[in-house]
């Protein structure tokens, strides 16, 4: 049971803007902290689908649990089209 109250430090950044910093449960879905994350960027949350996460510069699935990355996580949230841009 008790790592199911395990918590996760998560750092999001976004290009040019302060990072978005939270401490959350381990078992949270990627989804969920980029939903929070773009409300800290000030952007549209209806626009989610434009965005990826990425760990290490790799896309990740947003149904990930946070905790599966490690004890302290650092993701960048992306514009779609510039991933596919290269």
């Amino acid at each position: 049971m008790e790592h199911e109250s395990k918590k996760v430090a998560v750092t999001v950044q976004y290009v040019g803007k302060d990072d978005f910093v939270a401490e959350v449960p381990a078992r949270e879905a990627l989804q969920a902290i980029k939903v929070q994350a773009l409300k800290h960027f000030g952007l549209n949350a209806g626009d989610a689908g434009r965005y990826v996460l990425q760990f290490n510069n790799v896309d990740v699935n947003e149904h990930t649990k946070v905790g599966a990355l490690g004890e302290t996580v650092v993701l960048k949230l992306v514009l779609a089209e510039e991933v596919a841009k290269g």
